[in-house]
């Protein structure tokens, strides 16, 4: 059976589609160590704030870090890590962990994360889902710079944390985050009562729909 770009047409149409990607590079070249925390970018009509935070020791709270932007991306410098020096200003895990917490000015799915490597690039990401954190999730890599697919469930949320593997014992993982990919999720549709002229109208549709899935089929 031959299917025709117009029925194929309004079956997405219906279903509802992802935007296409959006991709926001961060690059700059900042000092390693100081009192920002947070640093604000913007692409497709969506803002983003970026902010550190760090797990000092592995113990205790996490705590606000300094947040720096370099040519290979964002990274942290936590409070026992001094003035940033000898390549610790990275999002790492290297005896405290970092991570960089994403708030969006809408729900995102966060798709792909590019890391710049300096050690290795185990990543850990979890999201607000509007009551408490998500489960932890972890994508391994090795120790080449890489883009992380994550997100695998296509989940939207306004608020995506993205730091080195946490928690673990191998504390090996140092890494910029170079750029993040995301997608705005399908426009949400709502349940209303239609009048009797909407419904009648629903019908034609429904009928006309039928109707021509017939003629299609009995033409094939």
């Amino acid at each position: 059976m031959k299917i025709s770009p117009l029925l194929v047409a309004l079956i997405f149409g219906l279903l509802g589609a992802r935007s296409e990607a959006i991709q926001i590079t961060f690059t700059g070249s900042s000092a390693t160590s100081g009192l920002v925390n947070t640093r604000v970018f913007s692409s497709g009509g969506v803002t983003v704030t970026a902010s550190a935070e760090s797990l000092i020791n592995g113990v205790g709270l996490w705590q606000s870090s300094y947040l720096g932007i370099y040519s290979g991306g964002l990274g942290v410098t936590n409070s026992g890590e001094g003035s940033g020096g000898s390549g610790t200003h990275t999002t790492d895990n290297l005896g405290s962990f970092d991570r960089v917490v994403f708030s969006f000015s809408t729900a995102v799915i966060l798709d792909k994360v590019k890391l710049t490597a300096y050690g290795d690039t185990d990543l850990t990401t979890s999201y607000w889902t509007g009551t408490t954190w998500s489960a932890l999730e972890h994508n391994l890599g090795g120790s080449s710079s890489r883009t992380a697919d994550i997100n695998s469930g296509g989940v939207a949320s306004y608020i995506w944390r993205v730091g080195a593997h946490y928690p673990t014992t191998q504390m090996n993982d140092s890494f910029k985050i170079k750029a993040i990919t995301f997608e705005l999720p399908p426009p949400q549709t709502t349940t209303t009562i239609p009048d009797a002229g909407s419904s009648l109208l629903l019908l034609a549709v429904g009928v006309g729909t039928l109707f021509y899935f017939r003629k299609v089929t009995a033409s094939a």
